[in-house]
């Protein structure tokens, strides 16, 4: 099984297909790549790309370079993977993705808005009746999105705590 493949069988989902794909294309490919050679190889339109490439600049997990060809016009963009896929992901699950039988733990507080959210509403649609998100966010997070997008997908909130750093929310799906 290829580490894509592993990589889609995460339980919360963390990348959506094409975030992964992007991320394993930047991984083959040590020097980056331009907007024109990613998509092409992953086989998806510039505006999927753009949107993808600047939640995982704005992450820290890519960083773009200006190339100039000595040509007139703008630099071209070559994006570059800053750090391995296995330590992303092991960033991710290190920050607290743990599950048991009935709750699933999940610590936000290092992933960036609005990824964060996106990371969150994958986790709301694998949840199953009685079940229990556990979300730790940063302080400055907007926590009232997290609640009304819940409550949209008729999950409720149990508890929150805050503290100086965090907010610990847990929501139940019942």
């Amino acid at each position: 099984m290829s580490f894509l493949e592993e990589i889609r069988e995460e339980p919360l989902h963390i990348f959506s297909k094409l975030e992964a794909e992007v991320l394993e294309y930047l991984e083959r490919h040590p020097w980056g790549g331009t907007i024109h050679q990613i998509a092409r190889d992953v086989k998806c339109s510039f505006k999927s790309l753009y949107s993808v490439l600047g939640m995982l600049e704005k992450n820290g997990w890519i960083m773009t370079v200006k190339e100039r060809n000595g040509g007139i016009g703008r630099p071209r963009n070559r994006y570059i993977l800053r750090q391995s896929l296995s330590t992303i992901i092991r960033k991710l699950h290190d920050c607290g993705c743990r599950f048991d039988d009935r709750t699933k733990f999940l610590n936000l507080s290092e992933v960036s808005y609005p990824y964060s959210l996106t990371i969150f509403k994958r986790a709301l649609a694998k949840m199953n009746y009685g079940e229990c998100l556990v979300i730790l966010l940063g302080d400055t997070i907007n926590l009232r999105e997290f609640v009304e997008l819940a409550s949209k997908k008729d999950i409720r909130v149990v508890d929150i705590l805050t503290n100086s750093h965090n907010i610990r929310v847990i929501f139940k799906k019942g």
